[in-house]
Formats: structure tokens, C-alpha cells, sequence
């Protein structure tokens, strides 16, 4: 089987997920849904950190653009004389506890780790906890193609999305 072959498989396999997913009775929770669009959406927690770099080509932080490549040094805090959480990026900038970061390319980098659509970034006391909000298509995608070969049978590709898709709609 060519690679473009199981390229079309899996993307078809995605599909029929997708379609599943959004075949649900149940409402979707406003986890599953961002306020800019319908589409399902999933929250991966990446971890707390003292301080991170993220890197992006034309870059939205808390809807202000960035244009061409970006490069910020980002770490959380909280003021001492009010407790204020913050979240401070770049050049002394910073954002009241939380901030988003986005990217017209919808690929960003954080700590030379590459990520799809964006980043959620909470001030937690001294630590930032970082989130990627991703689409569930391709947090599928890129699950089961990390999992799983293209040369398995079609019949396995569409089990494992098809588990993978139930379980995110169960855990919400």
C-alpha cells in the first residue's frame, strides 16, 4: 500500500471518527466547544512549568498580533502585594492569569516540541500550566498515527478511531 494511499485511508478513518463524534445525543460540554467555533475540540494538559519558549510564525497572544516569527520566553508569577496572578511573555509584557496564544499557521512550538492550534497558559502561583487545545480530528490524527502503522489492516485503523473517539466523548 503506497503512502498516499494510507494517507487517504486514515484521513477516511478520521472522517467516519469525526462523524461518530458528532453523531453523539449528548450535548456537547464547553470543553468540547470553543466560543469562535463548533467544532469539537480537546484540552491536553502538557505540564506545569517555571518557564518555557514558544515559537510561532504570525502569532495571536490574547488576540494581539505578532507578525512573522515569534520567539517568547514565557513564565507565571503573581504580584506580592496583591497576590494577582500573571502570566509575562516577551519583552515585559504581560497578561492577567491566564493568556492565549494561537497561530495563523496553526502550528506552534513549545520548548522545541511542535503543537497544533493553540495554547491555553495559566498562571498557577509560580508555575504555568500549559494546555494545547486541539482540534479532535487532528488530535486523532496524530495519536493513532504514532500508535499505529498505515500498513494494519483498515479494520484495526477504524477501531482504534473509533475507541479513541469514544473514549474523549465519555471523559467530558
Amino acid at each position: 500500500m503506497s503512502s498516499r494511499m494510507c494517507s487517504g485511508v486514515l484521513l477516511g478513518i478520521l472522517f467516519l471518527a469525526a462523524a461518530y463524534a458528532h453523531a453523539s445525543p449528548r450535548p456537547p460540554s464547553i470543553s468540547e466547544k470553543t466560543a469562535d467555533t463548533a467544532r469539537k475540540m480537546v484540552r491536553v494538559l502538557l505540564g506545569f512549568e517555571k518557564k518555557s519558549v514558544i515559537q510561532g510564525n504570525d502569532l495571536f497572544i490574547n488576540g494581539q498580533k505578532f507578525p512573522g516569527t515569534s520567539v517568547f520566553n514565557v513564565r507565571c508569577g503573581s504580584e506580592e502585594d496583591s497576590g494577582a496572578s500573571f502570566v509575562e511573555y516577551g519583552a515585559g509584557h504581560r497578561s492577567v492569569g491566564r493568556m492565549e496564544i494561537s497561530s495563523n499557521t496553526g502550528v506552534l512550538r513549545l520548548n522545541e516540541q511542535t503543537y497544533r492550534d493553540r495554547f491555553s497558559i495559566i498562571a498557577r502561583g509560580s508555575s504555568c500550566m500549559i494546555v494545547n487545545v486541539v482540534e479532535l480530528e487532528k488530535y486523532l490524527s496524530g495519536v493513532i498515527g504514532k500508535e499505529m502503522s498505515p500498513s494494519w489492516p483498515l479494520e484495526a485503523l477504524k477501531a482504534q478511531a473509533d475507541r479513541k473517539s469514544t473514549r474523549l466523548n465519555s471523559s467530558h
